[in-house]
């Protein structure tokens, strides 16, 4: 793994002093409070959290005390550092562990790799860029078989129509 995880994104300012209205991919924030979020580079300690509903939250982070501090982050990325994120079940895994997976057949053949997770109401789709182009494969266990981290590998079997 490298890098931070991606945990969200800041979608605008909120309210009059610095608060940041943000989109993450945590089902639980309130254990940022206190803790590093990385944006634009620099780590800022998360002092308030709030929940709006969703994947909707409010971030209060150190040095951000207007408004028009808290604009210049509009559309930024947030990261966390990789030891701050809650444990997940057995079995699943963070989008940003994933990312760069080659994708292969149960027979061996290369499909492409990893470059995206598109999160869609009824099961995420992954994005694998190849030799062929652009596959986006659902992220259902009918039809991805394997994912083995240690070798960084995916196991994608597709319908006959797709291979």
């Amino acid at each position: 793994m490298k890098g931070r995880p991606r945990i969200g994104r800041v979608v605008a300012p909120h309210g009059l002093r610095g608060a940041l209205r943000c989109d993450l991919a945590l089902e639980e924030a309130f254990g940022l409070q206190g803790k590093a979020v990385w944006l634009k580079g620099q780590a800022r300690q998360v002092l308030g959290v709030q929940r709006l509903g969703g994947s909707r939250w409010i971030l209060r982070l150190e040095g951000i005390g207007n408004r028009a501090e808290a604009e210049a982050f509009r559309g930024e990325d947030l990261y966390l550092a990789w030891e701050d994120l809650p444990p997940l079940p057995e079995g699943t895994f963070y989008v940003g562990e994933i990312l760069g997976f080659a994708a292969v057949t149960p027979e061996g053949e290369t499909l492409g790799q990893l470059v995206d997770v598109w999160h869609l109401p009824a099961h995420d789709v992954y994005v694998v860029e190849g030799p062929k182009g652009r596959r986006l494969v659902p992220a259902v266990k009918a039809i991805i078989r394997a994912l083995d981290r240690e070798r960084r590998v995916m196991v994608v079997d597709l319908p006959e129509e797709e291979a």
